[in-house]
């Protein structure tokens, strides 16, 4: 672990500020017309319905523990990336699926049926509270597990111990949306996670070829 360390503290102080300033415009770009458009549904909402497979599964309100584990996941690629042109394209690839996804939220609305969660932790209240039910196709949360675990990958493709780490981190923030927390639980899981994965996977494309 001890000459482990060294190069862990020199990938993420290389290229810092540049981390940062992505981190913060990615977070404006995706968070302010995905919230925004819970609020101005210029179009009909279609409801999405659950599947038989998806009414066996028990809801758990505890499981948005797992849901949220994502944002784990997500800053451990781009941190450790050391080259300007791997930031460039994860930007691109995180860019681009925001965009196609809140065309698609603007265009075609859609919204799942929240369970009752009576007695639920102030987590999921809190979750429930600032995320509408909207949204539900494509899954953007899937879309973005998959996709941070692609880059994972091809960041420590040459480091078995940085592999290890990715296979925790994507069993965790890559958790099944149905438990994950109410937005996904019960309604259209498993379209929305094949849609999702096709879009991280293209998405992928751009930044695959220059991580390793």
């Amino acid at each position: 672990m001890e000459t482990e360390s060294p190069a862990l503290r020199c990938r993420l102080r290389t290229l810092l500020a540049q981390k940062l300033w992505m981190a913060l415009g990615l977070n404006l770009l995706v968070c302010i017309p995905y919230f925004g458009l819970q609020h101005f549904v210029l179009r009909p909402v279609n409801w999405i319905l659950a599947s038989a497979l998806e009414r066996a599964i028990p809801f758990s309100p505890a499981a948005v523990w797992l849901y949220q584990s994502l944002y784990l996941l997500m800053p451990v690629a781009p941190m450790l990336m050391i080259h300007a042109g791997q930031l460039r394209r994860y930007a691109l690839g995180m860019a681009s699926m925001s965009l196609g996804a809140n065309v698609v939220f603007l265009a075609f609305p859609t919204a799942v049926v929240r369970p009752e969660a009576a007695g639920a932790g102030a987590v999921y209240r809190t979750l429930v509270r600032y995320d509408a039910p909207l949204h539900a196709f494509p899954s953007l949360h899937a879309a973005f597990a998959v996709f941070s675990a692609l880059c994972c990958t091809a960041v420590f493709s040459r480091d078995a111990a940085g592999a290890r780490l990715v296979r925790r981190s994507v069993a965790v923030g890559a958790g099944d949306p149905l438990r994950d927390a109410g937005d996904e639980a019960a309604c259209g899981g498993r379209s929305r996670r094949r849609g999702a994965a096709r879009q991280a996977r293209v998405a992928a494309r751009f930044v695959a070829p220059s991580l390793t």
